[in-house]
């Protein structure tokens, strides 16, 4: 298994970064269910550090990938969470985010958020070099299973994010 993608894959993570409409909205960088609690009748964001500016697409990406694999042992221990508690906190932060009325937009909204948590996915062993080649492996090779095929939608999705966060 290779643990680094081909300048040809690389140009094509580029291309759908690239995309990316800026934006100056605040991201928490580390957004997931295990960073959020409830606490005295109030939800409370924790773990601040990484907070910077960008596209909020970013924060929901992280929520994306780890739905993905919210079924993996490691992603529950790492948030503390079932598999089924992890969907439903996906499935509801999207419903608000999002004001969705109704499952096909649902859908369709997850279905995008999803492509960008498998581009975090991708960029992840990049960011962590210190991170085991299998781990790396795995992401190299979920990269090119689950979001190259599909690169142009994805692309696509990318240059359509305005019109899914105008009223966000």
């Amino acid at each position: 298994m290779s643990t680094a993608f081909t300048a040809d894959e690389t140009a094509l993570l580029h291309k759908m970064i690239e995309v990316i409409p800026e934006r100056s909205t605040m991201v928490h960088c580390d957004f997931h269910a295990g960073n959020v609690m409830y606490q005295e009748g109030q939800i409370v964001v924790i773990d601040m550090a990484d907070i910077g500016y960008g596209h909020p697409i970013f924060d929901l990406a992280g929520n994306a990938f780890h739905a993905r694999y919210s079924g993996s042992a490691t992603r529950q221990k790492v948030h503390g969470m079932t598999q089924e508690n992890m969907l439903r906190f996906w499935d509801k932060l999207l419903t608000i985010y999002f004001n969705i009325k109704y499952d096909a937009t649902l859908t369709k909204v997850k279905e995008m958020c999803d492509a960008f948590g498998l581009l975090r996915g991708a960029l992840f062993p990049m960011k962590h070099k210190q991170i085991a080649p299998e781990l790396k492996a795995f992401h190299v090779e979920e990269t090119r299973k689950n979001l190259f095929p599909r690169m142009d939608w994805a692309i696509g999705e990318a240059a359509r994010l305005d019109e899914y966060f105008s009223q966000a």
